[in-house]
């Protein structure tokens, strides 16, 4: 019977620690989506509001030249 092989021995590396980086994983990222979201509908919200109080404005002033005219 032939005699084993010889096991390689590895070398010992002395491994030099890996600085931490930060890292923004799936949560991060989906806070953030729901996070420009959330601005995204106060922005139309907000856009909405300020049409209809501006047409309302601009009603009431179209009738208050209406009325003035009629007097």
């Amino acid at each position: 019977m032939p005699p084993a092989p010889a096991r390689r021995v590895r070398p010992v590396r002395s491994r030099l620690p890996r600085p931490e980086l930060p890292r923004a994983g799936w949560p991060g990222a989906v806070t953030a989506l729901a996070a420009l979201g959330a601005v995204l509908v106060l922005l139309v919200g907000l856009s909405g509001l300020w049409n209809s109080v501006a047409r309302d404005w601009q009603f009431r002033s179209a009738a208050a030249g209406v009325t003035d005219v009629v007097r």
